[in-house]
């Protein structure tokens, strides 16, 4: 299904003039800038509506249909976990649910979920006031996949992709979750809520839910600033990922090494899934009894996810460089990584559908 683990920028380089390369370039490049515009601007400009409006005014030109659901759609759909972290802002929550074919409507697609906080001050768990400066870009994850699927449509890569992006804040107030509160996820496991500031994998959740049973997808990928660990265990020189399938973590290294980004493989053990489910009252806990907190993270996502699977832990480098970073990035401005590795991987998994066919 996936094509060698070459670093080549796609599967059509070796047909493609200079010309044509500086223009793939140009549109990566232009994708990972609006990445960077979307997660870097203030959360009071920012907020979910306005993230959604920048993606119809940007994707709908170029044939990607961009639907936003809103909090009474989530409601309906008895998506508890998503709505128990929008419950403490006024800003409404919207769910973003977008739409690019350009393989055959036959063709399963990629499902592709992301976290879109586009402020987190932690929920009652407050975070310090040095952390909560970097965090209007807790939405990061989204802004990669968006900006993914931009490059992608201009690109006009022969793939069918389904994005599905929750966006709210997590702010305090008489309405927030609290700690030791019980939710029920899409697909009815119950979940306490053990650390607010850990709000990522519950609206992930009910996206991943939702997203596979009403696509059917081939491959799921979420992308989520999601744990401080990855930074912690890296310094910012890699996104962590996590995953099932051999094939689709070789092709995302590839892409990586194609886009300068490294993605580091850490472990998806039973070990981490037994630190989550050792509470006879609920089926999990969001936060766990063990401290390797990106692993957990990955084990809770885990069980709302069937088939192949990769999860890209961005924290670190999806917001702002904290590694030594390339001239273009500011310390004090947001990355837009890893938009161009997802484009890549994307562009490299249709010509190894395109192949498999023939």
């Amino acid at each position: 299904m996936y094509e060698s683990q070459k670093p080549q920028a796609s599967g059509s380089d070796k047909c493609e003039s200079h010309a044509q390369q500086w223009a793939r370039g140009e549109i990566m490049g232009s994708a990972q800038n609006w990445a960077r515009y979307l997660s870097d601007m203030p959360a009071n400009k920012m907020t979910p509506i306005d993230v959604a409006e920048e993606a119809l005014r940007v994707l709908c030109p170029l044939g990607i249909q961009v639907q936003v659901r809103e909090r009474e759609w989530a409601a309906a759909q008895r998506m508890e976990a998503f709505l128990a972290v929008a419950r403490g802002s006024c800003e409404p929550p919207v769910l973003l649910d977008c739409s690019y074919e350009a393989a055959g409507g036959s063709k399963a697609p990629v499902l592709l979920a992301a976290k879109g906080v586009t402020f987190d001050c932690g929920g009652l768990c407050l975070k310090r006031p040095d952390e909560m400066r970097e965090n209007r870009g807790s939405m990061a994850g989204a802004a990669v996949v968006l900006a993914a699927l931009k490059a992608v449509a201009h690109l006009k890569v022969p793939i069918n992709i389904r994005a599905v992006i929750p966006l709210c804040e997590n702010l305090i107030s008489g309405q927030c979750m609290k700690v030791g509160d019980v939710v029920r996820a899409l697909n009815g496991t119950t979940i306490q809520i053990e650390d607010t500031d850990m709000e990522g994998r519950l609206m992930l959740a009910d996206a991943l839910v939702y997203g596979q049973a009403a696509y059917r997808p081939s491959l799921v990928v979420d992308v989520a600033t999601l744990t401080h660990g990855v930074l912690l265990a890296t310094g910012g020189g890699a996104f962590g990922c996590f995953g099932r399938g051999e094939g689709a973590w070789r092709a995302l290294q590839a892409a990586g090494a194609a886009a300068g980004d490294r993605p580091w493989r850490l472990p998806l053990w039973d070990y981490f899934q037994g630190q989550l489910v050792d509470d006879p009252s609920v089926d999990l806990r969001n936060k766990g009894s063990g401290t390797a907190t990106p692993c957990l993270g990955a084990a809770f996502l885990k069980n709302f996810v069937c088939g192949e699977w990769l999860h890209l832990d961005v924290t670190g480098v999806g917001k702002l460089a904290h590694a030594v970073a390339p001239p273009y990035l500011h310390r004090r401005r947001m990355s837009g990584r890893p938009t161009r590795t997802l484009a890549y991987f994307l562009d490299r998994l249709s010509h190894s559908q395109q192949e498999t066919k023939a």
